[in-house]
């Protein structure tokens, strides 16, 4: 017989070839083997299994930590629900309307400039909000809140909580690291060496 692997002549009695050390077993219809990338194994009905290694890959015994949100809050104006796009819009709209204005005002008496100033940077603040929403539907604030957007661009006012794997603390939402370069971390109250990093991709929409 012959190797399927190089085509080197090979004897009936060995199990590997000594050209490419290939596993004549398979050849021979000794072994089934199967290898695939999703450590996933399917078969049809009716099938008996005897003398087979079937390995799935290896488990993941790691402990995990659980977190969900606390509180969910419906950002609303007027009693409408806020979306993304709206604090596009009414951001860039107002930054540019109070910095006309400050600037139309340059060289004549206005006690307002410092109101306008505020003004002018809370519109910022409000459509760079609305982009970052828009792009990654979360973003935290203070005071452990979190502004969050669903697919449809609502956006939600939310507080994440969680138990820790480790012991039996709380899980904070944390940002360490380099100053330029900082990620968000869920880190243990009682101690701060119990820490993972934080995906908000796994978080489903917020629900009300």
């Amino acid at each position: 017989m012959f190797c399927n692997k190089c085509g080197s002549s090979i004897s009936e009695t060995v199990n590997y070839c000594g050209q490419c050390g290939e596993d004549l077993r398979v050849t021979k219809g000794r072994v089934n083997q199967s290898i695939a990338g999703d450590n996933g194994f399917s078969a049809g009905q009716h099938n008996v299994f005897t003398g087979n290694n079937i390995n799935l890959g290896m488990r993941d015994e790691r402990p995990k930590a659980f977190i969900d949100r606390e509180s969910v809050k419906p950002v609303k104006l007027m009693g409408k629900h806020i979306k993304t796009a709206w604090l596009m819009v009414v951001g860039f709209v107002g930054f540019f309307a109070n910095v006309a204005t400050i600037f139309t005002s340059i060289g004549t008496p206005n006690n307002y400039n410092m109101i306008l100033w505020l003004l002018c940077s809370f519109s910022a603040f409000l459509f760079i909000l609305g982009f970052l929403l828009k792009r990654f539907r979360f973003m935290p604030l203070i005071f452990q809140r979190n502004a969050e957007s669903d697919r449809s661009g609502y956006v939600y006012i939310t507080k994440l909580s969680g138990n820790c794997a480790l012991c039996d603390g709380e899980l904070k939402l944390r940002h360490l690291g380099p100053k330029n370069n900082k990620k968000m971390f869920l880190c243990c109250t009682r101690n701060p060496e119990h820490r993972c990093h934080f995906d908000p991709t796994i978080l489903n929409d917020p629900i009300n």
